[in-house]
């Protein structure tokens, strides 16, 4: 989790070290959009920059498109699924409040909160970098 905070702390940092442009009342729109493009470049330029985050920012990808992705395709296959190859005589047993629309909405709702929970599990799991015995062993100087 120590990472991800510390990634968050500096991309608030970056983006923070400018006056902020909507602060300034002559600005126009345009200029505004070009500041703010620019912090946020620098913000995400910094991030990268340090081999350390490349693991934490590929994870944070890999999640991000797991979120936009999964749960539309969960939604229109459980509802092609249902509509399509389950018989009739069973849906017309379940109540007028699970219809298959309403079930694939609630399969999209469980999908996106696994993607969520896996990914604060995996980011309270994981340990932080350079605090291991060994790191601190290495960087010691030697007695000889």
């Amino acid at each position: 989790m120590r990472p991800v905070v510390g990634l968050l702390h500096k991309v608030n940092h970056c983006l923070h070290q400018r006056p902020h442009p909507a602060m300034s009342q002559t600005n126009t729109q345009a200029e505004v959009a070009a500041e703010t493009e620019a912090n946020w470049r620098d913000g995400l330029a910094a991030i990268t920059a340090e081999p350390r985050n490349e693991g934490i920012v590929r994870r944070f990808v890999r999640f991000a498109v797991a979120l936009a992705a999964l749960p539309p395709a969960v939604y229109f296959g459980f509802r092609y699924t249902l509509r399509n190859h389950v018989p009739a005589k069973v849906l017309q047993r379940l109540p007028p409040a699970l219809s298959p629309t309403i079930i694939a909405g609630i399969a999209a709702v469980l999908a996106v909160n696994i993607i969520t929970a896996s990914f604060a599990l995996i980011a309270v799991a994981e340990k932080p970098p350079g605090n291991t015995a060994s790191d601190n062993a290495s960087e010691r100087p030697k007695d000889e």
